[in-house]
């Protein structure tokens, strides 16, 4: 089960829909941020999908909200590549323990600290340290090879969905606004299909498990095909 809302996955013609009803029962002082938070979208889009909706917006805060994210991604994205320049760094920062890749905007994704800790205090033995993570059993392993075809062809599924609906989808802009959302969009699902199933070995099994699971790629009765201490794991880590 994915842990975020279905409204964060919704397309703009679904959100334009529910905002409807949500815009009658806001109370809050900020309907931007709230927007944003309810639904999980960016400023921009929340900007724009607000002003679609009829909601009237203070043009000097836009622009300063807006002028203020754009400075916050480029310092993202330096930073980023200061730590593809230095090769100590090139994996992990204060936030991720092991960096995947970086998101089209310069984002690192990948294992936080808290997801690392709680691999490590589940495959680590009671009684003395060991930095070496356990493997899971090899008849777990056996399973996620099997799965691994069925969740990459979902995740490919559900990426052709989405970027089908973006292209089509006549109220999100210019056909050029649209081209530049959908080149984002498949960039970022790149990474994503790269983070799911490049780093494919045993002793990263439960971190590509927890990453399936997390992207609704692995059904409940799949992930009971495992064995209790695998699934605790994985629980484990996306609780975290």
């Amino acid at each position: 089960m994915n842990a975020q809302p279905r409204r964060f996955r919704y397309k703009r013609p679904q959100r334009l829909q529910a905002a409807k009803s949500w815009l009658t029962t806001y109370t809050g002082k900020n309907i931007v941020h709230g927007y944003r938070k309810h639904f999980g979208v960016d400023w921009k889009t929340a900007f724009v999908e607000l002003e679609m909706l009829g909601v009237e917006i203070s043009p000097e805060y836009k622009d300063r909200v807006l002028r203020s994210v754009e400075a916050q991604v480029a310092a993202h994205q330096e930073k980023a590549e200061q730590k593809k320049a230095n090769p100590t760094d090139e994996f992990q920062d204060e936030n991720i323990a092991f960096i995947a890749g970086y998101t089209s905007w310069g984002f690192p994704y990948g294992l936080t600290w808290e997801e690392m800790a709680a691999m490590e205090q589940t495959n680590h033995s009671d009684n003395e340290e060991n930095t070496e993570m356990v493997s899971i059993p090899e008849p777990d392993w056996k399973a996620l090879k099997k799965l691994k075809s069925i969740a990459l062809e979902r995740l490919c599924t559900r990426i052709l969905k989405d970027t089908a609906a973006l292209a089509n989808d006549g109220h999100s802009g210019t056909a050029h606004e649209r081209y530049l959302q959908l080149y984002h969009q498949v960039v970022e699902a790149d990474e994503l299909v790269a983070a799911c199933f490049n780093d494919w070995s045993r002793s990263n099994a439960l971190m590509l498990l927890a990453l399936w699971r997390r992207e609704s790629l692995v059904t409940d009765d799949e992930l009971g095909r495992f064995s209790e201490t695998t699934r605790e794991s994985v629980n484990r880590i996306l609780s975290v």
